[in-house]
């Protein structure tokens, strides 16, 4: 159809509709769990879509205008800014052993620049970008140079110039994905390294139709395994890691939750359920065997042919 949106992927008209998400639903929680009016994002809107590009497989809210900007984020996490930049994230772990000595990474949304600063003991020179405050101001206090520009414009004076371009837990908060795919690429040297995480949509999260963090303002882009690999098809790039975070303890609660509601079907049911102590039994199983399920982020390293 003529009204049907391009994919912020490929920019192909090759889309297909998914579903329409009711826009109160996703008003009311975000009020109610996460103190914040998201009413304004989507003024006159009484649903969403989700749309999925056909080429790719990933997904996307429209219209692009719900995006959350930086005001959206400063009130989302203002109260908790100690959620919004944790330390010690599984993806940057992982990430930290890929990069060598004397290297030059950028970190696009570097946040309070806790993944730079793992990489201080490799190099002295640690580079950001992060447009809110609040980050700026945490990551140049741990011997960052971090700049409020976006990456478009950031890119334009720094073509090939970075052994590692990374964002984690950024992609899924862009809209017009192409183009900033094309700036981070091109600020990649020949050989080197480009790293992105993403929630994990083949995971348990998308099971959850009360995760509005998983939908506009917050997130605008739902990326899985296939969609993180036409990446590379698209653009020319080699997958050489495919790292995907088993559960972790925090989530455990929130996993088996969501199994419950799936499985356990009628009231009768769920008081024997509890009552038996059968919710507990398995939270322990789920606990046990957590290395094996896959949890909330996957990760993919691609390199850029030299």
């Amino acid at each position: 159809m003529s009204n049907d949106p391009k994919s912020p992927v490929t920019g192909s008209a090759n889309v297909s509709l998914v579903k329409s998400v009711d826009t109160t639903h996703l008003i009311e929680i975000y009020r109610r769990v996460y103190k914040t009016d998201v009413s304004k994002n989507f003024s006159g809107l009484a649903e969403v879509q989700v749309w999925r590009c056909d080429d790719t497989g990933y997904e996307f809210f429209t219209p692009f205008t719900t995006a959350g900007d930086a005001q959206f984020y400063e009130e989302l996490y203002g109260h908790d800014v100690d959620a919004f930049y944790m330390d010690n994230k599984w993806e940057h772990l992982i990430a930290k052993d890929w990069v060598k000595k004397n290297q030059l990474v950028l970190d696009i949304g570097c946040g309070g620049g806790a993944f730079l600063a793992m990489l201080r003991d490799k190099t002295s020179e640690l580079y950001g970008l992060e447009q809110s405050r609040v980050g700026q101001q945490e990551a140049a206090a741990k011997g960052v140079t971090v700049s409020g520009d976006d990456v478009i414009s950031f890119s334009k004076t720094a073509a090939n110039k970075y052994d590692m371009v990374s964002s984690f837990q950024v992609l899924e908060h862009v809209a017009d994905v192409k183009p900033f795919l094309e700036a981070k690429i091109a600020m990649v040297k020949p050989g080197g390294l480009m790293v992105i995480s993403v929630p994990n949509n083949d995971a348990f999260i998308r099971l959850d139709p009360n995760f509005v963090l998983n939908a506009p303002p917050h997130h605008v882009g739902l990326w899985r395994r296939s969609s993180l690999e036409a990446i590379g098809k698209l653009y020319g790039l080699e997958i050489i890691h495919i790292e995907r975070e088993p559960l972790q303890e925090k989530n455990i609660g929130w996993f088996t939750a969501l199994m419950e509601q799936r499985h356990i079907k009628g009231g009768l049911a769920r008081k024997v359920y509890y009552k038996m102590g059968f919710s507990r039994m398995l939270q322990n199983s789920i606990r046990e065997t957590s290395s094996t399920i896959d949890g909330h982020t996957i990760m993919m390293c691609y390199r850029k042919p030299a």
